[in-house]
């Protein structure tokens, strides 16, 4: 008999990395949003499987990200760790126009922007690990992010 698994989701093979947020790659029709944080903040593209699992797919307006042991997680639904800060999801074309402002929900990758101050213990350039979490009684489902 096999046992599934639950908890790590193949991320397609690709490395993610930290980014730092450029104006060249997001689309104009965030430009004016995102001009005066494009320095204080860093960009996490988020693997489109796990948008799928989260439930931030769709017309998500706001995702909680908490910090817990120098791991980010990211949850729609509350958990039971300290005061999180709200983030919005920024689709973007992940093999087309970074600029372009034509987007297709169920297809498009998925980003967010953090302040630096939150997540202070990831730098531009580091090598990260997401990992999904399914829901258990005690804990809601969500996702994991550290440096790897």
């Amino acid at each position: 008999m096999s046992k599934m698994m639950y908890g790590m989701v193949d991320t397609s093979g690709k490395p993610s990395i930290v980014r730092e947020l450029k104006l060249t790659e997001v689309s104009y029709r965030y430009e004016e949003r995102m001009k005066d944080i494009e320095d204080d903040v860093l960009r996490f593209d988020f693997p489109k499987e796990l948008s799928v699992k989260l439930g931030t797919e769709f017309d998500v307006s706001s995702v909680n990200l908490y910090l817990k042991d120098n791991t980010l997680v990211f949850s729609v639904l509350e958990q039971d760790i300290e005061q999180p800060i709200k983030l919005r999801p920024y689709l973007f074309k992940e093999d087309g126009d970074p600029r372009s402002c034509m987007f297709d929900e169920p297809n498009d990758s998925q980003f967010f922007v953090i302040p630096k101050y939150f997540a202070e213990v990831f730098e531009v350039g580091d090598n990260i690990t997401y990992t999904y979490v399914h829901e258990t009684e005690d804990v809601e489902r969500h996702v994991t992010c550290h440096v790897t």
